[in-house]
Parts: C-alpha cells; sequence; structure tokens
C-alpha cells in the first residue's frame, strides 16, 4: 500500500534514514488500545557513557547565552538530541563547569572596565583641579548629570515612592488678575 508521503526527503542530521515500508494487518482491537495505555509515557535516553568533544562545544555554546536552535544548528544536533542532552546528569555537570567559567571571565571583565573608570575619574578630577577654567559650565553640568543619572537610580528605594498620583487641572487666572500678581512680586 502506498501512501505517497515522501518521508525520504525528511533526513536529518545523524544516520542516514532506513526505508520506510508500512504494510496493512489488521484493525486495531480493544486490547491493542488497553496494551498502549499500559506503555509508559515516555521513555529515558541512554546515559551518557563518555563526554565528547563535540559534547564540550555544546556546553560551552550554552552556557555562553546561545539559543538551543543556534548551538544545534553549528554543531549539526536535532534540537530534540539537544533538549535530551539537556537533562543527563553528565552533561547538566558540564554545563555547569562551562557557566561558571563564563561568570568567572565577566566577573574579570567588569573588574577591568571598573578599575579604567576608576583610573579616568582620577585623570579628570586631576585636571579639573589643575585647571578648573578649562571646563564650561555646560561640561561640569554633563558630566555631574552623567555621574548622577547612572548612580542615583541604584540606590532608589521604590517601597518608598507614592502609590497613588493626584493630577490636579491648573485653576484658570483671569487676565486682569495675572498683570496684579507679577507685578506685586516686586523683583524680578
Amino acid at each position: 500500500m502506498s501512501l505517497n508521503l515522501n518521508i525520504d526527503k525528511l533526513a536529518g542530521p545523524g544516520r542516514p534514514p532506513a526505508r520506510l515500508e508500512v504494510e496493512y494487518v489488521r484493525d486495531l482491537t480493544e486490547a491493542d488500545l488497553e496494551l498502549f495505555a499500559s506503555l509508559p509515557a515516555f521513555s529515558t535516553p541512554p546515559a551518557l557513557k563518555r563526554l565528547t568533544e563535540r559534547h564540550h562545544a555544546l556546553a560551552r555554546l550554552l552556557a555562553a547565552g546561545t539559543p538551543e536552535g543556534e548551538a544545534a544548528l553549528i554543531l549539526n544536533y536535532d534540537v530534540s538530541r539537544v533538549s535530551i542532552l539537556k537533562n543527563s546528569p553528565a552533561f547538566q555537570d558540564l554545563l555547569a563547569l562551562y557557566r561558571s567559567e563564563v561568570n568567572r571571565e565577566f566577573a574579570s571583565v567588569l573588574d577591568h572596565m571598573a578599575g579604567i573608570s576608576r583610573d579616568a575619574l582620577v585623570i579628570l578630577r586631576d585636571r579639573m583641579e589643575e585647571n578648573e577654567d578649562r571646563f564650561s559650565n555646560n561640561e561640569l553640568m554633563k558630566i555631574a548629570t552623567d555621574f548622577t543619572d547612572r548612580t542615583v537610580g541604584r540606590e532608589l528605594d521604590t517601597t518608598k515612592m507614592p502609590t497613588v498620583i493626584e493630577l490636579v487641572a491648573p485653576q484658570m487666572v483671569a487676565p486682569s488678575q495675572a498683570g496684579a500678581t507679577t507685578s506685586e512680586g516686586g523683583d524680578e
């Protein structure tokens, strides 16, 4: 019996597909359905016997934040195989190892950035103290604004912020009263 499904074109990475042949034997019975119901919902894949270089490459990519589908494509894995590997205890340990290395490298980069930032601040302070007239008011204001924009927000305690904000429409002032209030103000 031919179903014309073109299954041969669905070959993916890994072993070449075996030729699929379908043959009608009989209709399903109640006993068949009971047998299917008694089977486990899924089977667990066999444990990894050894970790290959390809497993290490996959763990490095995933630890660095590469999406699973992209990592699978790079290493010619099937996406379902990546998912299966991620559930393996041996692979999870390997992934944890590479994640700790990524975290350590990231912390090192942050330390270097902080050091450069401190050096730049010291140089800027020295230049300002040696020749304070060299900086315009606008430049000093920009420096102050840039620093406060990055530091103040981090210490903001959002629990002390108001939860209700009242919006009040401005009251209209008659033109005759508007002139009287500005002239009464004295110095402008």
